[in-house]
């Protein structure tokens, strides 16, 4: 005869409540030392102005890299 082949039933998953977040006013934050970086006006470079930088570069070859510096310092 053939055997049935049952399904072993698994106890349905264990529903946990959801852990409560703790709102943290400025009075329960910890003191730290840690200063906020200064804001720069940094930006990164584009392949264009690579380029520039190097066609200046290459037609200025005694100029020293301090002085080129200052010619493309931003304002």
């Amino acid at each position: 005869m053939l055997e049935m082949l049952k399904w072993k039933l698994c106890n349905p998953p264990k529903t946990t409540p959801p852990v409560k977040q703790h709102k943290i006013g400025m009075k329960d934050a910890s003191h730290t030392s840690a200063q906020l970086p200064i804001t720069s006006s940094c930006k990164n470079l584009t392949l264009s102005d690579w380029m520039t930088i190097y066609s200046y570069v290459d037609s200025h070859p005694d100029i020293p890299q301090s002085d080129i510096v200052q010619v493309f310092q931003y304002p």
